[in-house]
């Protein structure tokens, strides 16, 4: 017995001196790393030392902090006074060209920001009505084979407080100027996204992913990381002492970045829970905007960062309970109903992963919603997540954003850095370029890729010193992707000018507001009659159609986009023409360019709408060899208010 309990204390104590060791090399490590990059700012002579006999005892600071204090770069006194009444103002938190509803985000010590309210972003007229027809066009194509908008870290926004104290923190970045490259004001960002859920739906993100992680007793969104990041523990860690000499202790460090406390500018336990994001996107699907039928199939993605230990801590049962309660789970589309699917059209294993039902068919089961855990938990997962690592989700892949070529290349792989260097990829470093046999990017599998704007004081989203976070995904690149067909493009700061440069379809201010065209004669008795049989005889309404400004829409062969323009035009129709099975229309389908009357096409052929954005670029690529500048397609403004449910039902042939 007391050799047992010997050996028990000797596991113990060696368990505990090792723990100690760690935290000495830790500490170590930081020194240097701080020794580092006061080395590489350069600031030094900027910098008036602060006495370590000067502090109080009553602060209790660690030898790692005294050690610190060699670095603390103290502003003139006249300065330091007002540090903190300078940074306790409201932020804004409204982006440039953004009009919405603004109410304040406060913090419970009323620490706030001013945001936009959940739903309130004014979205122009013209490009509600292009996500919406974007969308329809897609309802028959496979999901594999659909272009959706996502967002990375979409629920990281500062619409629900995320990034809120980011002005309070830069404050700090006054008193180690080493920190900063030379040259660079310092700026915090821990906000991915300024506006809501919501907001990000309406805009046409359909592919949200949501941080979720175990937080002070509740499944919280959270960007937790979990990394071992020298140079950011150098800075937080000054972070942290300067602080605590200002009278307001915090602690912060990338071991549990966004997790206790919080590495998004808010307090941990003020961070939304996952049912109350969850809430909101089922609220956004079961209203006006988000409503949808099997004529009119949409469908939402949620991608859930999450991570393993969700499964190790028991916590599976709950994590399925917040999403059976925040979703209609009716509506999920889980692995199980997959498998029925797959059953049904005779797939084997390595099909299902890139042959998925479209949305239509989606929709005619009664399901809208898909659900995807960056984290395998095993099979009780499969009662209503898949797991994105399977590979079952189209074989969702997120090479780094730099592997990325738009139009005309529309690859991904075989890339360089910058640097010119072949080096192997790193998930923290998006410079760093997996080298691998050029792919399309429109291959049947899908291609998530994120960008990062994320900034923490002087270093990047990929935590490295005095870079910038090029490239991202503003409304220029979306748009150069736009016709390679790319599956999931996932950028940061999400608005209507940057969600605008993932449309293919109608163009910017197209269709123009249509004029209420005359009706015929009202009046009762045999005058009415008569005056009707007058407008009817001469075909006023169909005349009043064909020599409207805007009347019927084409695709420009220079933009490949759509527009509309007057109907009495001698223009050739865009006839789809089948090649191949009926069940892939969508991939072996060309076009040609009909002369003669609007509408009307060879045999074998249908007018008939670019269904995807590749398809949409074969179209524009006909015309243009064609030597065309318009092409028909059938869409009619006016009553019909460009419908476009009496498309031909290629799939139903």
């Amino acid at each position: 017995m007391g050799r047992t309990l010997w050996c028990c204390v000797a596991f113990v104590c060696g368990l505990l001196l090792a723990s100690v060791r760690a935290e000495a090399d830790r500490a170590d490590e930081v020194l240097v790393a701080a020794r580092d990059l006061w080395l590489s700012g350069g600031h030094g002579s900027e910098c008036r030392s602060l006495d370590p006999a000067l502090l109080t005892p009553s602060l209790g600071l660690s030898g790692e902090e005294v050690a610190l204090l060699d670095f603390v770069c103290l502003p003139p006194d006249a300065e330091a006074d007002a540090l903190l009444d300078r940074v306790s103002v409201t932020r804004r938190g409204i982006p440039p060209g953004v009009n919405c509803t603004e109410v304040k985000w406060c913090d419970a010590e009323e620490q706030c920001s001013l945001v936009c309210a959940r739903g309130s972003v004014s979205i122009p007229a013209w490009q509600s009505h292009a996500i919406a027809a974007q969308i329809a066009a897609q309802a028959d194509v496979p999901l594999c084979r659909a272009s959706l908008l996502g967002t990375h870290n979409s629920a990281i926004t500062l619409a629900d407080g995320y990034g809120n104290l980011d002005p309070y923190w830069e404050g700090y970045f006054r008193y180690f100027k080493w920190a900063m490259p030379p040259g660079r004001a310092p700026r915090m960002r821990t906000n991915n996204h300024w506006l809501s859920l919501t907001d990000q739906l309406r805009l046409g993100a359909r592919v949200l992913e949501v941080d979720t992680h175990w937080v002070g007793g509740e499944l919280r969104v959270a960007h937790c990381g979990g990394l071992h990041v020298p140079q950011l523990n150098a800075i937080v860690k000054a972070l942290n002492l300067v602080a605590k000499l200002l009278g307001r202790p915090i602690r912060w460090d990338t071991e549990t970045v966004g997790c206790v406390p919080s590495l998004s500018s808010i307090p941990a336990l003020e961070q939304r829970t996952l049912l109350d994001a969850l809430l909101e996107v089922r609220a956004w699907m079961e209203g006006g905007e988000g409503l949808a039928t099997p004529d009119s199939p949409d469908v939402v993605v949620l991608f859930f960062d999450d991570q393993d230990d969700i499964g190790k801590w028991g916590l599976l049962p709950r994590f399925l309970d917040d999403l059976a309660g925040g979703l209609d789970s009716a509506q999920i589309y889980t692995p199980r109903d997959h498998d029925a699917w797959r059953r049904d059209n005779r797939l084997g294993d390595e099909d299902s992963k890139t042959s998925w039902p479209t949305p239509r068919e989606l929709a005619r089961m009664g399901k809208r919603v898909i659900l995807v855990s960056g984290a395998d938990y095993g099979p009780d997962m499969r009662e209503l997540m898949f797991a994105k690592e399977s590979g079952e989700v189209c074989g969702w892949h997120e090479p780094p954003l730099r592997a990325l070529r738009g139009a005309p290349h529309c690859d991904v792989g075989g890339a360089r850095s910058e640097r010119g260097a072949q080096v192997p990829w790193s998930p923290l470093r998006q410079d760093q370029v997996q080298l691998a046999p050029t792919a399309h990017l429109w291959d049947g599998t899908w291609t998530r890729a994120i960008a990062c704007e994320l900034e923490y004081g002087p270093l990047n989203c990929e935590f490295q010193w005095g870079a910038g976070n090029e490239p991202w995904l503003d409304a220029a690149g979306l748009a150069s992707l736009a016709p390679c067909g790319l599956s999931v493009p996932s950028p940061d700061s999400l608005t209507p000018q940057r969600a605008a440069g993932a449309l293919w379809g109608w163009a910017p201010t197209q269709p123009p507001p249509q004029r209420r065209l005359p009706q015929a004669p009202q009046l009762t008795g045999w005058i009415g009659a008569l005056l009707r049989s007058i407008w009817d005889l001469f075909g006023i309404a169909r005349l009043q159609q064909e020599y409207a400004p805007a009347g019927c829409a084409a695709i420009e062969g220079g933009t490949g986009r759509w527009v509309a323009t007057r109907c009495a035009q001698d223009l050739p129709t865009a006839c789809r023409q089948l090649a191949g099975a009926n069940a892939t229309w969508w991939l072996d389908s060309g076009w040609l360019l009909a002369r003669g009357p609007r509408g009307e096409c060879p045999p074998g052929s249908s007018a008939d709408l670019p269904r995807h954005a590749v398809d949409n670029a074969r179209l524009a690529r006909a015309l243009a060899r064609d030597g065309g500048s318009l092409a028909w397609l059938p869409l009619l403004g006016g009553e019909r208010a460009w419908d476009m449910g009496a498309l031909p039902d290629w799939a139903g042939l």
